[in-house]
């Protein structure tokens, strides 16, 4: 790849990267952020602004790979798309091979991606903390798990997720973790971090060789009424779903409705914007119950008989509905992720840019 290339390719990834990443870049990542700025992108205040040009950009080089939230890249991709009016990303940058993501659950993202991407590409898991640097690596194409990188002065303790409200709950080591069950993160580090709780979940899938998945954060645990339902949960609720019904969702998010006098029994709330249509909005709602009910007890226990829970309730919400509040919120780039558990408050913000004929809940 020649240098115009490569400098091209620095400058987008880096152009998007929280600035205290940059305390921590190597000479040459410093090098490639000056040659950004320098081109007038790192420096655009205005993120919508700085996706256009960073489109505008990238079309007239040889990327081959893209790294970020894949919510993001796919707004991105989607711009890029519309700059070029070409088809696929493939069709721009035919040498187009990897994508490394992190920060989510890429899973409710996979099947938009290909469709953008227009072809098969290889897709990295990664996870890390601000407070430990990279944590973990997905090693195996076919495999989502992620090897822990326990050599780079991180000490790992995991909480049950459980156990976080007790007084004074486990603390395991990556030798006494077992499968399926949702961990709090807590580190150390040799930097002076100690027993720190980050605040996200994780799983692990196996315990030879270990290989955890992310599972969420801590506060995005939906337990208004003992049902203990983490974000991982939620999220391959959303696959399996999309999945059953033909779907392709483009963003969700769930809250709590509290029973009331019209409704004494309170259960979930789903507000899904869908980039294709379930052959069944009932039956999307049926899997995502189902779902949850095969690998919740607590929930299952809630749900029987609808005598602690109802089903839950999607609504489908327009296109550009969770754009729209996130922008409206400032919380437009890409550091930001859309809530997946809604606060009362958020709930009401999210419902505030809802068509007024929307249906009341």
């Amino acid at each position: 790849m020649s240098i115009n290339a490569w400098l091209a390719l620095g400058c987008i990834a880096f152009l998007l990267l929280s600035p205290l990443i940059l305390l921590a870049s190597p000479l040459w990542g410093y090098w490639l952020w000056r040659q950004a700025r320098a081109g007038r992108l790192a420096g655009i205040a205005n993120w919508e602004e700085k996706i256009r040009r960073a489109a505008e950009v990238s079309s007239r080089h040889d990327v081959r790979m893209l790294s970020g939230v894949p919510s993001w890249i796919c707004l991105f991709a989607q711009e890029v798309l519309s700059h070029t009016g070409c088809g696929s990303l493939m069709e721009v940058w035919p040498n187009l091979k990897l994508f490394v993501h992190g920060g989510m659950a890429f899973a409710p993202y996979r099947r938009h991606l290909r469709q953008l991407v227009g072809g098969d590409i290889r897709c990295t898991d990664t996870y890390s903390a601000s407070e430990g640097g990279m944590l973990a690596v997905q090693d195996q194409r076919d495999e989502p798990g992620m090897l822990p990188l326990c050599d780079l002065g991180v000490f790992f303790e995991f909480v049950p997720a459980r156990e976080l409200d007790r007084g004074n709950p486990a603390r395991l080591r990556l030798h006494e973790v077992e499968t399926g069950v949702d961990y709090a993160v807590v580190l150390s580090t040799d930097s002076g971090i100690y027993g720190y709780l980050v605040g996200d979940l994780v799983r692990f899938e196996s315990t030879r060789p270990l290989r955890l998945v992310f599972a969420g954060r801590v506060k995005h645990t939906l337990n208004a009424f003992g049902e203990h339902v983490s974000g991982g949960e939620l999220e391959r609720a959303i696959a399996a779903a999309s999945d059953a019904t033909g779907a392709e969702v483009g963003e969700y998010a769930v809250a709590t409705a509290f029973p009331t006098p019209e409704r004494p029994v309170g259960g979930h709330v789903w507000y899904v914007e869908f980039r294709a249509a379930p052959i069944s909005v009932s039956a999307f709602a049926s899997t995502l119950d189902e779902t949850i009910r095969a690998g919740n007890e607590d929930y299952a226990c809630h749900r029987l008989r609808d005598f602690g829970m109802v089903a839950p309730r999607v609504h489908a919400v327009p296109p550009g509905t969770f754009y729209a509040w996130m922008r409206a919120r400032g919380r437009i780039g890409g550091q930001n992720k859309v809530p997946r558990v809604l606060t009362p408050e958020l709930e009401a913000e999210l419902r505030h840019e809802l068509p007024q004929t929307a249906g009341a809940r």
